[in-house]
């Protein structure tokens, strides 16, 4: 039977030609076969970098109608695009015929930060927040009970909520924290956020027990480590209620606290350090005690206050507030509320943010910081570093000086934007209401813009503005500055610089 199968298949082979493509009664040879296919050799698409198709057709192969591989969109072409689950847009430029995005995403209007991933609104108050470098990520803490499921604690929490995924989760613990969680910080990227806590249980121990210690919480791996502790990694035993600070880059954290085992010196009973998180390091930079820290975003400066508070709470000065500027490269210090000739600040002034070239904006009772400094009312200063020169910023584009107190501010790295709070009604003729407004400060323009109008129904607090200087974020009762605000409560609102 072999022998037969072999000699039927010879036979078969040499009644073909030998394999030879099978030729009609005119002595054509197909190329192909109907129904094969195959890629061309012709240039298509925008670019002409992609190849059209071939079929087979009468057993020759001709050019299909379709393109593999083509270019998406045609070179040095540029449009708009969605971004941010459709919240915002973005430029494109088509770049080796596929569309890259030249522009960070800018919101289109305002939206509400502090809700659930599902997008349903908190059913507590927000307080304090803090805003990503490109507007994209907002922390903030709050008494709501709803953004994440098994929230059963009935304490302050801190949350994380990224625009561009819509999702919201909890970064003080499991919900489980037998303590309340505050002041969050966030880097520049948004994977870290520090914030401190007096609970006792974020981490399985907690060896001084009371008080509130610094952590930093990863959202890569949704880890904690605590920042309080010395170089060994010994957990301090004092406690640290001032808002802590964190860098851009995440690697550096700027905390108060007292302390018997941490580095300090003879005044005070809350100084300011600096931990390394990446050395983990953590060095004494305050000289004479010190609270309230703020760090540059590129993590080489530290401004800070001395005096006017004990622990978390202000109280009434036996001399004025004074505020200091630590600079890093070189470890020194230097003193931010002096006037003119040199003298120190005739009231107390209190920190908002330092900018990348350690220029220091702050608000102050002080009158003898600028001339003609008559209005009696907090201001709102900007340090230069470079030059020690201070100048006033609470005025209207005109330069009308402002007619109530200003209270919380912070700045740009590049020192260029000011975002701050204040009543009054003389900043700008969109104000004539009375109530507690957030204002925009072109610090090279010189211009003031109202942020929350007459239009806006209520006040704005906890003022931030994205290091890249396109989105604003604050907490604010307002209920008409996005559609359908129904939660009755206070909430984190970004939105984009107008």
């Amino acid at each position: 039977m072999r022998l037969v199968s072999t000699l039927a298949i010879l036979a078969l082979i040499a009644c073909s030609g030998g394999g030879e493509e099978p030729e009609d009664d005119s002595g054509f040879v197909a190329e192909c076969a109907a129904g094969d296919s195959q890629a061309g050799l012709t240039a298509c698409g925008l670019n002409g970098r992609g190849l059209l198709d071939e079929t087979c057709s009468d057993g020759l192969w001709v050019d299909s109608d379709t393109c593999v591989d083509p270019d998406e969109c045609a070179d040095d072409d540029a449009d708009t695009d969605a971004c941010w689950e459709g919240l915002g847009t973005w430029d494109r430029d088509c770049v080796t015929g596929a569309w890259q995005p030249s522009s960070a995403c800018l919101l289109d209007g305002a939206v509400l930060a502090s809700v659930s991933s599902d997008g349903t609104q908190g059913d507590g108050h927000v307080s304090q927040i803090d805003l990503s470098r490109d507007g994209r990520v907002v922390v903030f803490e709050t008494t709501a009970t709803n953004h994440v499921a098994g929230d059963t604690n009935a304490q302050i929490d801190v949350y994380r909520h990224d625009l561009e995924t819509g999702e919201t989760t909890r970064v003080s613990g499991d919900g489980t924290a037998n303590g309340r969680s505050t002041w969050p910080s966030v880097s520049g990227d948004g994977r870290f956020t520090v914030f401190n806590s007096a609970a006792t249980n974020l981490l399985g121990t907690d060896a001084n027990g009371t008080g509130y210690d610094v952590f930093r919480h990863d959202a890569e791996d949704d880890s904690l480590e605590l920042v309080s502790v010395t170089d060994a990694g010994t957990q301090n035993d004092g406690t640290a209620p001032e808002p802590p600070s964190i860098s851009d880059d995440g690697r550096y954290i700027a905390f108060s606290a007292t302390s018997t085992i941490l580095p300090v010196d003879s005044a005070g009973s809350f100084h300011v350090y600096l931990r390394d998180m990446d050395q983990g390091t953590t060095a004494l930079i305050s000289a004479g005690g010190g609270v309230a820290p703020v760090i540059s975003a590129n993590g080489r400066f530290v401004a800070y206050q001395i005096g006017g508070f004990s622990g978390a709470r202000a109280i009434v000065p036996s001399a004025p507030v004074q505020l200091f500027v630590y600079d890093s490269q070189d470890a020194s210090t230097t003193q931010v509320s002096l006037d003119p000739s040199g003298a120190e600040a005739n009231g107390s002034s209190y920190v908002g943010a330092v900018s990348d070239e350690g220029d220091v904006v702050f608000y102050s009772q002080a009158t003898n910081l600028v001339a003609d400094d008559t209005n009696g009312v907090n201001d709102l200063f900007l340090y230069d570093f470079a030059t020690g020169d201070i100048t006033r910023e609470s005025l209207a584009t005109d330069g009308t000086p402002g007619n109530d107190h200003v209270f919380e501010s912070d700045i740009t790295p590049d020192g260029s934007l000011i975002v701050f709070r204040s009543g009054g009604t003389s900043l700008s003729t969109s104000v004539s209401t009375w109530k507690d407004n957030v204002y925009l400060r072109d610090v090279t323009a010189g211009t003031t813009t109202a942020i929350t109008d007459d239009s806006v129904d209520g006040s704005g607090y906890s003022v931030k503005i994205s290091g890249d200087g396109r989105h604003l974020a604050f907490q604010t009762g307002s209920t008409n500055l996005v559609t359908s605000d129904t939660n009755d409560a206070s909430d984190a609102l970004v939105m984009p610089v107008p």
